[in-house]
């Protein structure tokens, strides 16, 4: 399972060929190891220095703004900017559509056409996921 972990770190730091990568290494893998390695190596990657722009974008998103959750849903769906985590792209893309957003709901409405179909979540995973927009939606009505 390192190759999907070097792939989603390199991924992560711009090295835009890692996205094709993990694409093709996806599609080997079970559902449930591709969830457990993208837990693994977001919570790695979260400590390092260049999650600095992540941390300042939650915390952002947090307050409620619309652009940051964006970046969010957006940067865990591609992989582009933070490591992919399909569990996490959804549950902000799903808080920016209660929020009114049309651009998240769209994202979250494809998310969930592409799960189905490519079953990159369980539906076990959907509800985490659910789950955890909720936790994070009650946080934000906090701040």
């Amino acid at each position: 399972m390192e190759r999907i972990r070097y792939a989603l770190l390199s991924s992560a730091s711009g090295y835009s060929p890692a996205v094709s990568l993990l694409k093709i290494i996806e599609r080997q893998i079970p559902i449930k190891e591709i969830r457990r390695v993208q837990q693994q190596t977001f919570n790695t990657w979260k400590t390092r220095v260049q999650s600095k722009t992540f941390q300042n974008t939650r915390r952002k998103a947090m307050l409620g703004r619309l652009p940051s959750i964006r970046k969010l849903a957006r940067g865990f769906w591609h992989g582009r900017t933070m490591p992919r985590n399909f569990l996490r792209a959804y549950a902000w893309a799903n808080i920016g559509a209660a929020r009114g957003d049309m651009i998240m709901r769209a994202l979250r409405d494809r998310i969930l056409s592409v799960v189905e179909t490519n079953r990159f979540l369980s539906p076990q995973d959907l509800q985490k996921a659910q789950d955890l927009s909720f936790e994070i939606w009650n946080k934000m009505r906090r701040n």
